[in-house]
């Protein structure tokens, strides 16, 4: 297999100077809930209230991580990382609908 460099005009070899090369970056895998929360479900139950409370906790993230989103999740709508990170967030988007939920 042939490098980049074997592949490239040799008069245009120099541009290869400007190339950065990608990080690698992990992020948490998104949580998943396992039930539909609706009127049926007693939210003031302890299954519920655990549930929730791992879910927040795995929302919050550290200033390293929010850097690590913002660059993985450009390009928005033509982003599939960037449509997941949204699920479980409230957004300007979604902010209304939420807002008008039973309490």
């Amino acid at each position: 297999m042939r490098t980049v460099s074997e592949k490239c005009n040799p008069t245009a070899r120099w541009l290869l100077n400007f190339v950065e090369e990608k990080e690698e970056v992990k992020l948490q895998k998104l949580i998943e809930i396992g039930y539909n929360f609706s009127d049926s479900v007693d939210l003031n139950s302890e299954t519920v209230k655990d549930k929730m409370s791992e879910v927040m906790d795995t929302l919050q993230i550290d200033e390293l991580e929010c850097e690590s989103i913002e660059k993985l999740t450009r390009g928005q709508g033509k982003n599939v990382l960037w449509e997941d990170e949204r699920k479980l967030r409230v957004t300007a988007s979604n902010f209304g609908e939420v807002i008008l939920l039973k309490q």
